[in-house]
């Protein structure tokens, strides 16, 4: 029986298991390797950044966005501007 926990503890190890990102690396030598290797090419605007979060996350098959601290939602008709109308 013990051995079965082994197994199953090595086997979440492996799962589990988590790359290291930059190894050997410190201060400005790991925030350039950072930068050069997981910096975006690009990012939103924050409305666009709303809008999108409004009309393609955060919200469900019958057009409600549901807040996701108190679960209150609100219908977002078709056509309009999600962050200017919600």
């Amino acid at each position: 029986m013990i051995n079965f926990f082994i197994y199953i503890f090595i086997l979440f190890t492996y799962l589990f298991a988590q790359e290291q990102i930059g190894e050997g690396l410190y201060g400005d030598e790991l925030i350039i390797f950072l930068q050069n290797n997981y910096k975006t090419s690009s990012t939103q605007s924050y409305d666009n950044a709303r809008d999108i979060l409004y009309s393609q996350i955060d919200i469900d098959s019958n057009n409600d966005v549901f807040c996701i601290y108190t679960n209150y939602s609100v219908n977002l008709p078709e056509n309009v501007d999600p962050s200017n109308h919600l």
